[in-house]
């Protein structure tokens, strides 16, 4: 049995300086992963955020004012040394499946084999209002899979967490046929 550790996620929304602080604080604590959504709103209603109801709003003005996971991940991954790096959780419906592809392998080049790939189904609260459609969500997430192959990396050797489970299988690796 595989030894039990603690991961922290980061709300990944402006002021940077709070992601930087507690991010630097989780690790000293002794938190082995860094997970942050992927999201292009917050599901806190308006109503409820702000400062007299809710005391975070006095350091956070907007929880929908969500920073870009991946390049927040990659920021990450050049400042803090043996963290493991994920998304809790994208899909490929607001992120083209090439495109999820080569950012998690950019991503896992930069982190040196710490990122994993966290992917689900998507959600109509972050997808609709936004003009994307939603039907066939599955069918596209499994489009993402063969993207991946296309790229020339092993989809059996890569982290990835679907849904409430995280399988970690080592990181996607360049196939023999493709050069580094």
């Amino acid at each position: 049995m595989g030894r039990v550790t603690v991961g922290y996620q980061d709300a990944c929304v402006y002021p940077l300086w709070l992601s930087r602080v507690n991010v630097r604080l989780a690790r000293l604590m002794g938190a082995s992963a860094l997970w942050v959504p992927d999201h292009f709103m917050g599901f806190t209603p308006a109503e409820v955020w702000r400062p007299e109801v809710t005391p975070a709003a006095r350091v956070v003005p907007s929880i929908d004012a969500l920073f870009d996971p991946l390049q927040m991940l990659a920021v990450t991954a050049t400042r803090i040394r043996g963290i493991d790096l994920g998304t809790s959780v994208t899909e490929s419906i607001r992120r083209h499946p090439m495109s999820l592809a080569q950012s998690f392998v950019t991503l896992d080049h930069i982190s040196k084999g710490r990122a994993i790939l966290g992917i689900g189904n998507g959600i109509r609260e972050n997808t609709e209002p936004y003009g994307l459609p939603y039907a066939q969500n599955v069918a596209r997430r499994g489009r993402t899979a063969k993207s991946k192959r296309a790229r020339g990396f092993e989809v059996n050797d890569m982290r990835y967490a679907m849904g409430d489970q995280q399988y970690a299988r080592g990181m996607p690796r360049r196939s023999k046929a493709l050069p580094h």
